[in-house]
């Protein structure tokens, strides 16, 4: 009350800076600087580079080699298609044998000469890291196992002490 009816110079400055030009420019600023997180964000989610994508496939070491005595026995590609035949209902995988895996399976049947067998394996090494068996399907040709596709694995748990 007592600004309203002692109306001097300053107070009227005072006034206009308390009650028009802060508040002006604090608008103006919140309504330039709001979209530039906005902006950013926008900018981080659309050119954004995806990681880079491992294959999730049946691992199939190149080091490693089987020997003749981890082979367990001589198959035929029908019977392994056959036991080896997703059917889900639901879809979620493919229905063709190995699901997900089918392209290895292929890439491998398709790669027996007619001088090669198909043989079902299963190793026990300690050679590999953090496995204690694996098993799955190896070719076998001149005395010698080059090519495997891998189908289960089981891994050493390791217990700590104490």
């Amino acid at each position: 009350m007592r600004r309203s009816t002692n109306r001097e110079w300053t107070h009227f400055l005072c006034d206009f800076f308390e009650d028009f030009f802060i508040p002006a420019v604090a608008l103006a600023l919140v309504w330039v600087v709001w979209p530039i997180p906005i902006g950013l964000k926008i900018k981080s989610m659309v050119f954004k580079k995806p990681p880079p994508l491992k294959p999730r496939r049946l691992v199939e070491v190149k080091e490693f080699i089987l020997n003749e005595a981890e082979l367990i026995r001589e198959v035929t590609i029908e019977e392994v298609e056959r036991t080896n035949f997703i059917h889900d209902p639901m879809e979620a995988v493919p229905n063709v044998p190995f699901g997900h895996s089918n392209a290895l399976w292929l890439a491998l049947r398709d790669s027996i000469q007619p001088n090669e067998t198909l043989w079902e394996f299963e190793s026990e090494r300690s050679e590999l890291k953090g496995v204690h068996s694996m098993w799955g399907y190896a070719i076998k040709g001149d005395g010698r196992v080059d090519r495997f596709m891998t189908t289960g694995w089981k891994i050493k748990i390791e217990v700590g002490s104490g």
